[in-house]
């Protein structure tokens, strides 16, 4: 048993080493973000009892490999689920004992994750098979894969399935989605304006010719200006669902103004989720919504009903990607201090605080929403 601790210990100091920290809040993360890692390597999305998730290690990525130093994990857990590609689409999970490709972001969130900038290191450049894998995803959503996920006429990414959530939003009851949003969502279609970008990005970097994808990404964008912006500069949720366009304010529309190559260069995104700010992380959606829901608790049904309903999600606006932490910052830059100062507004520091874990973990979600 001595034994065992000691190279416990061991251990926490060679990964402290690795990722330079000495602040002891980064510290804190660091050990806590060792604690997903597991044999593979490969990602834990949650515990106790959520196992690896596609679209949850994407969006983990850069904090849990390239923030801690973990390069060579890194690359070897993307090299990974580069071999799980199938029609384009990255295995969304296994839990099952059965791989499942029901997402529509997960692939393209993998493409995100293996622009040059990932490969700065001299043993991670960029090599043709990575833009090969980049290609053949781009290639299925264009003539169209599973789940009706394939590019529209106007340049833009539909998805959606009865009986199936293909989004983060992935909720279900019943077999019924809670929040399906079925058509052409606004975070998927930034992710594949942004990957489009990188793809040509990766060819040019591996001497490929790269013109192939340029009039895709050029109509792709200039329909996402045309079709999701409203007057006030804030962006649709969704384009052309089921029962036409859904305007609900979420924190999806800050994907779009995030990325290196976002698809739309405006802080009305950002003034327009100000609403949905509370100290702890943004909640979705607005208290306006008729379908808000304020209190995750109760029975299977009531919870699943409100998972993306109402509750603040901490760890998917600002832990796990740092997409969604870019815009905050932006956001509380525009917002008068005075409405916050009493407040908490550094989650990186309150959160440790104010939620203790002796694990050092964050919540996956905090259960008012109307906080």
């Amino acid at each position: 048993m001595e034994s065992l601790i000691e190279g416990t210990h061991a251990r926490a100091d060679s990964l402290l080493e690795m990722a330079r920290a000495t602040d002891p809040v980064e510290k804190n993360l660091v050990l806590a973000a060792h604690a997903f890692i597991v044999r593979g390597p490969d990602v834990m999305a949650g515990y106790p009892w959520i196992g690896a998730w596609s679209r949850d290690t994407m969006t983990a990525y850069e904090g849990l490999f390239l923030e801690t130093g973990r390069l060579d994990d890194g690359r070897d857990l993307l090299r990974r689920y580069a071999s799980s590609i199938s029609e384009g689409m990255l295995v969304n999970t296994a839990d099952s004992d059965v791989p499942e490709y029901d997402t529509a972001d997960a692939a393209l969130w993998f493409v995100r994750r293996r622009r040059p900038a990932r490969f700065a290191h001299r043993r991670h450049r960029p090599r043709a098979r990575v833009a090969a894998d980049a290609v053949r995803i781009a290639a299925a959503y264009l003539v169209g894969t599973r789940f009706g996920i394939r590019v529209d006429s106007d340049g833009l990414v539909t998805q959606g399935a009865p009986g199936i959530a293909l989004t983060w939003m992935d909720a279900r009851f019943g077999g019924v989605p809670i929040t399906a949003r079925a058509g052409k969502p606004v975070e998927i279609n930034a992710l594949w304006v942004n990957a489009l970008a990188a793809i040509r990005t990766l060819q040019r970097v591996v001497q490929q010719d790269g013109s192939g994808l340029a009039e895709a990404e050029r109509r792709a964008r200039a329909s996402f200006a045309r079709r999701f912006v409203l007057p006030d500069r804030t962006l649709l949720d969704v384009v052309d669902g089921p029962l036409g366009n859904d305007a609900s304010v979420r924190p999806n529309q800050l994907l779009a103004v995030s990325f290196p190559y976002a698809p739309w260069v405006d802080d009305g995104p950002v003034t327009g989720v100000a609403g949905l700010l509370t100290p702890i992380g943004l909640r979705s959606p607005s208290l306006a919504d008729p379908g808000f829901v304020g209190i995750h608790r109760g029975g299977q049904g009531d919870r699943d009903r409100s998972y993306h309903q109402g509750t603040v999600w901490p760890c998917a606006q600002q832990c796990r990607s740092p997409e969604y932490s870019m815009a905050l910052m932006r956001i509380w830059a525009r917002l008068a201090w005075d409405r916050f100062r009493r407040r908490p507004t550094d989650p990186h520091r309150t959160l440790p605080r104010a939620a203790p874990s002796r694990h050092g973990q964050w919540p996956r979600l905090f259960a008012r929403g109307g906080c």
